[in-house]
């Protein structure tokens, strides 16, 4: 996967693996996106110091198209055919519709 810095035109290669990195961006001090790592698609986080972290763990669902909201404390991102918020302080999910 690979995303336009800020505030230039540089492209930064952020992963270089075989997954399907998908529908990244940034928010506030971490880059979430969907990925197939460990089979179906999940949302994941990338921290400045590298670190990954897997933020949702459906083994047989899909969870795709992740945006953050307006104060940075939350991940929105569809589940199915529901919406679902992932609280990123309280590391709990919710169902929105």
């Amino acid at each position: 996967m690979e995303i336009n810095e800020p505030g230039n035109m540089n492209i930064k290669q952020i992963t270089k693996d075989n997954y399907r990195d998908r529908y990244p961006f940034l928010l506030a001090d971490r880059i979430v996106f969907s990925s197939d790592r460990y089979g179906n698609e999940n949302i994941w986080e990338i921290k400045n110091d590298g670190e990954l972290n897997r933020l949702t763990s459906y083994l047989s669902l899909m969870n795709i198209l992740p945006k953050g909201s307006p104060d940075g404390k939350n991940i929105l991102y569809s589940h199915m055919n529901s919406e679902r918020n992932w609280d990123l302080s309280m590391k709990l999910e919710k169902r929105l519709a």
